[in-house]
């Protein structure tokens, strides 16, 4: 009789939070203790959403979305995150939406139109088999995939960022 196999499914991320904070770890996933999120990911994420607007654009048209679009797409996004999101003292939201439209901007002419994708924000899987015949899944998400790479779109605290441009946050991608 065959038994079914127990699967762990982790995520990079879930590694990378391991290894910055273990308790952080264990109270977001084995607890199921909700933390409000940071500025820094309200940021990202509504950035991203500009993003994967543009690259959804391009597989479905052709060609990149007009640029009022995907600012509208990152600041709506911001101002849905900011509502549960926690600001430090001293952090301002308006100059932070502010900045999440710069950077969807800079990503939409400086980034975007050397990128041809092919799928957007599909699930790439690693499974790995472990001694006991259990399974290990490895999980993550794709923001875009092309022809001949994998793009991870971030954003990150810089004085300086792509082609120079000046701000406290940049876009920066890297493909594998």
């Amino acid at each position: 009789m065959k038994t079914e196999k127990r699967i762990i499914q982790i995520s990079p991320s879930q590694i990378r939070q391991f290894e910055r904070c273990s308790l952080q770890w264990f109270f977001v996933k084995r607890a199921k203790i909700l933390l409000r999120p940071t500025s820094t990911l309200a940021v990202g994420s509504a950035v991203h959403q500009g993003i994967q607007q543009d690259y959804e654009t391009v597989i479905e048209t052709g060609k990149l979305a007009p640029l009022d679009v995907i600012q509208d797409a990152a600041a709506e996004s911001f101002e849905v995150l900011s509502k549960e999101t926690y600001f430090e003292e001293g952090e301002k939201p308006k100059e932070l939406k502010d900045e999440v439209v710069s950077l969807a901007e800079l990503h939409h002419t400086d980034l975007a139109p050397h990128v041809q994708p092919k799928e957007v924000e599909t699930w790439l899987d690693v499974r790995l088999e472990r001694p006991d015949d259990s399974e290990i899944l490895i999980r993550q998400r794709a923001d875009v995939v092309t022809e001949d790479s994998i793009i991870d779109n971030k954003t990150s605290n810089s004085k300086v960022g792509v082609g120079g441009w000046k701000g406290k946050q940049r876009v920066v991608r890297y493909a594998r």
